[in-house]
């Protein structure tokens, strides 16, 4: 492959040295780009491709294109170009990598710039600089394999190295190029200039397109165990076949009581990057979100909040509660604000304008009559649209519990809900029921099972201990009078006769036969 360079090297001249020239306003002729042979071109590329193919392989989003100089420009010769995850030509600004062919020295230059092409001398020196002191932040003064940085004074080159076309080292080459394509990289993954290079490459692919993109806020409400999350996860989370979608498209996270602004939005943390220090923000799962919704506009995103009414969600969302007005037909925030840190994570702009795009929704879950939870603000629920899931028939329900032989968990909670519905004196009655999945498979069987203590003492901690705790304190509806202690209610449902700490009438309940 030693004749690769050789080759556009040194027919290069035969077969692209007619140029195209144009009248300048002045009336002077201007020499323009060379005229390609596209024959030359297509012979050339499948060589060069080959080449790169490895070296591509080793850095996702990495490309590689030929490229033709102009007579007035830095060479005039051909030179390849690469770069990652968008094309810099044609007036474009970007960083990238290249290899540039001098016919007069007779030199292989291969070396990291950048394109602002149209600025004046004074703007491309003073961009240069900036970028020359990030690359010696990151790299050090002394770099690898004869590298050194550009000290031409007015130059797009920030690094460059020169080697004798005709006694180059292919595979030396091949490191060299190595070696400057990580330095390339690590300059991507570090200059804010360069961000949206990196949001191309992290950029979620193969991401289905939705036909309907509205974005919503909505909470769903219901006592413990009656489903909302699974409803959540079947509306929303889960495809046409009852499959997941792609975990690109939402993020979930739970509200608690120590959960924060700087959790929910992000934050900035002191970070070590080749021994030096520097502060950056880590983004939280809503400005995730947000970035993945505005990069796809095509696809649906869904940021799930369970438990929202568990922390304090006025203090968690903050400013991004004026987002939350979405009135507008397609679903887009009413109004916008001002945050410089989503808006350089998000949009690589801090001084864009924060707003939930039509693509992206908001659902919650919570429980609104349980205790030890903070009461929404009207302001901020009125925001929400709502719906109670109903505690219909669970998966669990014609299933026995284990240890209480002929006992379906469906009859056991539907006795006792129906109880508990009734007492109209009982403080926040509804949240004390039991929904459908507030046990799991491990406390049931297909088959009645015996009636030992061993086998059901898992749900006595699980159910009945839970409804002892959190309604004999108000009124004692469910349990039998001489009840009146945890320590008798664990006595006697270890017995055979475990039954006997319910009610007589809820206890006949239990034992009849459906009809």
């Amino acid at each position: 492959m030693k004749n690769l360079f050789e080759n556009i090297y040194t027919t290069y001249g035969d077969n692209l040295e007619k140029y195209e020239s144009r009248e300048t306003a002045s009336g002077k002729t201007r020499p323009l780009q060379k005229i390609k042979d596209e024959s030359y071109i297509d012979s050339i590329k499948k060589d060069v491709d080959n080449w790169f193919s490895d070296i591509i392989s080793m850095y996702p989003g990495l490309n590689v294109r030929m490229n033709y100089g102009f007579n007035y420009n830095v060479a005039s010769m051909p030179w390849l170009m690469i770069y990652c995850g968008h094309k810099n030509s044609k007036g474009t600004s970007g960083d990238y990598c290249g290899i540039s062919f001098d016919k007069e020295k007779d030199l292989l230059e291969i070396w990291i710039g950048f394109g602002r092409n149209y600025e004046p001398n004074k703007v491309i020196i003073e961009t240069k600089e900036k970028k020359e002191s990030i690359y010696r932040l990151l790299l050090g003064n002394d770099l690898d394999r004869d590298f050194s940085y550009s000290t031409q004074e007015v130059n797009a080159i920030i690094i460059e190295k020169k080697i004798n076309i005709f006694k180059l080292d292919i595979e030396e080459v091949k490191k060299d190029i190595i070696y400057i394509v990580d330095c390339y990289y690590k300059y991507l993954n570090y200059n804010e200039q360069s961000r949206e290079i990196i949001n191309i490459l992290t950029k979620p692919t193969n991401l289905p397109k939705s036909s309907h993109l509205m974005g919503i806020n909505k909470i769903y409400s219901g006592f413990p165990g009656c489903g909302k999350s699974t409803q959540v996860e079947n509306t929303y989370l889960r495809d046409k076949d009852g499959e997941l979608i792609n975990s690109e498209l939402y993020e979930r996270v739970v509200f608690y009581p120590e959960y924060s602004y700087s959790d929910f939005i992000g934050t900035i943390r002191p970070v070590i990057n080749n021994y030096q220090p520097k502060y950056e923000f880590i983004p939280g799962p809503f400005t995730k979100i947000l970035k993945k919704a505005i990069s796809n506009p095509e696809s649906n995103f869904y940021l799930i909040v369970e438990e929202l009414n568990r922390g304090d969600a006025e203090s968690i969302f903050g400013d991004i509660f004026q987002l939350l007005d979405r009135e507008n037909a397609n679903g887009r925030s009413n109004y916008s604000i001002t945050n410089s840190l989503i808006a350089e994570e998000v949009f690589n702009d801090e001084n864009h304008d924060v707003y939930l795009p039509n693509n992206l929704s908001i659902i919650a879950t919570m429980n609104s009559t349980d205790e030890n939870v903070k009461t929404l603000d009207s302001a901020f629920e009125r925001r929400f649209e709502k719906e109670w899931v109903l505690d219909s028939k669970g998966k669990y329900d014609d299933q026995y519990l284990l240890g209480m032989e002929g006992l379906t968990w469906g009859k056991f909670r539907n006795t006792i809900n129906s109880y508990i519905r009734t007492q109209k004196g009982l403080n926040k009655n509804e949240d004390k029921q039991l929904g459908a999945y507030f046990i799991d498979q491990t406390y049931v069987s297909e088959v009645p099972s015996d009636n030992k203590y061993d086998s059901r003492k898992r749900f006595l901690y699980k159910v009945v201990l839970h409804l002892y705790q959190k309604i004999r304190k108000y009124e004692n509806i469910l349990f039998s009078d001489d009840i009146d202690c945890i320590n008798i209610l664990v006595e006697k449902f270890s017995s055979n006769n475990y039954l006997s700490i319910f009610r007589k009438e809820i206890v006949d309940e239990f034992l009849k036969r459906d009809s």
